[in-house]
């Protein structure tokens, strides 16, 4: 099994992270470390855990970006499994070993995510908020499509994926284009959609890209994986606790929602009805979202139709209510799940917004993984 990360510019969190990999139980685990190109200090402290940690380290002279970089970890790596995680992460030492497992039940499974939760709670309420959020996101929604097969995003924090099932296609991911220019974005995604797709769109995919060693070397049949997720294979990660990186961060998901609407929504039809109800009505519910907030927060409030207003946000609110509900019944006597309306409100007035402006700049590129 082979553990991969890629970093860039992580100084102050990358030793938690590298040490949290080494310290997994799984035996004789290949762990394959790329920085790209960092110029703030990780490439010294990096240094100094390879000569007391067993990894391997790549130190790229040019940034690659993460995709890039990623697929330099995986030229090197040698597992059936490949696993990722990302660099404000810390994983539970049994993470690698419940995903393997659950791959190995499930011959079916090319992809399976872990569960992922805030690291740094400490850090103030909107770190809070995104903790809550986040396990509401994977224990219902990931859940929700694993049932079918179809988790349409294996999240970065934790995502293992069978060499078979992605080995192919990692050139076509790292050097993805969109409205002809190259994108950066959708790396989780993207990924989870090769994976998915791959027995409608593989064989066009390993044709554009056949002199790469990744597919001359062996070609993979295009098989109909499913895709799954685990609760009990753990990682924390490093959730931004101020608004201006929180939006920055919100920005690059919807830019990566956008651009694996055209290549998932292409095919997501075929893989069954309660699959396709599910990719296509959150897809449908983040389209409809802007119109929704702004029929509701500024053409009533100028129409006089207050009333209106109320309601909606009163409807917003009752649905936080439900998911925090949803969270205190996984955890009794955990208070934080009043943290859930705060996210809720926070969706509808401010983040719905966000989907014009990251279609307004899809061509501007960021590799950032900063929580500040």
């Amino acid at each position: 099994m082979s553990f991969l990360l890629a970093v860039r510019n992580e100084r102050a969190h990358i030793e938690d992270c590298v040490r949290s990999m080494a310290a997994v139980d799984y035996p004789d685990l290949q762990i394959v470390v790329v920085d790209d190109a960092s110029d703030d200090g990780t490439p010294e402290v990096l240094e100094r855990l390879a000569g007391e940690l067993p990894f391997t380290l790549v130190r790229l002279t040019e940034n690659l970006g993460k995709k890039g970089a990623l697929v330099r970890a995986c030229a090197l790596a040698d597992g059936d499994v490949l696993l990722f995680t990302d660099s404000d992460c810390v994983v539970a030492p049994d993470a690698v070993r419940t995903c393997v497992d659950a791959l190995v039940r499930h011959p079916e499974l090319g992809a399976v995510s872990g569960h992922c939760r805030a690291l740094n709670t400490d850090a103030g309420l909107l770190a809070r908020v995104q903790d809550i959020w986040y396990e509401g996101q994977f224990r219902i929604s990931k859940a929700a499509e694993a049932s079918f097969g179809s988790v349409s995003c294996v999240s970065g924090p934790l995502a293992a994926f069978r060499r078979e099932a992605i080995y192919n296609y990692l050139p076509a991911w790292a050097e993805d284009r969109f409205l002809g220019a190259p994108f950066r974005f959708a790396t989780d995604r993207q990924l989870t959609g090769y994976v998915l797709g791959q027995a409608w769109r593989g064989r066009a995919l390993k044709e554009r890209h056949a002199d790469s060693p990744f597919v001359r070397d062996h070609d993979y049949p295009e098989l109909r994986w499913r895709v799954g997720y685990t609760r009990s294979a753990r990682v924390w990660t490093r959730v931004p606790s101020r608004p201006a990186a929180f939006l920055r961060q919100q920005i690059r998901w919807k830019k990566s929602f956008i651009r694996n609407l055209f290549f998932t929504g292409a095919f997501m039809w075929r893989r069954g009805p309660a699959a396709a109800a599910l990719y296509y009505g959150h897809a449908l519910w983040v389209i409809a979202a802007p119109v929704l907030v702004v029929r509701h927060l500024v053409w009533a409030p100028l129409h006089l139709a207050g009333l209106l207003t109320l309601l909606y946000l009163g409807g917003v609110v009752l649905k936080g209510c439900v998911w925090g509900m949803a969270y205190r019944f996984d955890h009794p006597g955990d208070r934080a799940w009043r943290c859930r309306p705060l996210m809720s409100l926070l969706s509808c007035c401010v983040l719905a917004w966000l989907l014009p402006y990251a279609l307004l700049t899809l061509r501007r590129n960021v590799w950032s993984r900063s929580a500040a």
